[in-house]
């Protein structure tokens, strides 16, 4: 390989470090973990519920250390995300809001350094009849069985006669 090559390969690499570590030092400290987190209507709301249409606020407390950044990732009922806030100061706790219009269980993600993860849900819901899914899924099961049962006793009638004839 030719010397000029090689100095332009360790160039190059000198370079993409000092950026790394530049980019590195001049973020916020990242917090390494968070005691307690919720989402709620209001502060005092614990209850993990909610109405359709309805604003939700997140809070969060205990950041370690206390000038840490956090990052809050919400996911719809669908499984799809929502919105994603990086590096947010504790004071931020609160002030962060979306609205709940799909029936089901949001999540919220508290992300920080190295892996800490803290999860919290929320249930949206617009009656006041809901179905368990064990319910339906017991009642699919069974059904489901029954149904096989039929077809199997279907079949072999059909190979038994066929049998006789024969």
């Amino acid at each position: 390989m030719n010397i000029k090559k090689i100095a332009l390969i360790v160039f190059s690499m000198a370079v993409i470090l000092s950026l790394m570590v530049s980019v590195a030092s001049a973020a916020a400290p990242i917090a390494t973990s968070v005691s307690c987190c919720w989402i709620g209507q209001n502060i005092n709301d614990h209850s993990g519920q909610c109405p359709l249409n309805t604003q939700v606020y997140i809070y969060w407390n205990g950041v370690t250390p206390p000038s840490g950044a956090v990052s809050v990732t919400i996911i719809t009922p669908g499984g799809t995300v929502l919105a994603t806030y990086l590096n947010e100061a504790p004071s931020a706790s609160g002030t962060i809001t979306f609205m709940a219009n799909a029936a089901g269980t949001y999540y919220v993600f508290l992300n920080g350094y190295p892996t800490y993860h803290v999860v919290t849900t929320m249930v949206a819901s617009g009656s006041l009849f809901v179905l368990p899914e064990s319910v339906l899924g017991t009642l699919m099961a069974i059904v489901s069985c029954a149904g096989a049962v039929v077809v199997f006793g279907v079949v072999k009638t059909k190979r038994a006669n066929k049998a006789v004839k024969a």
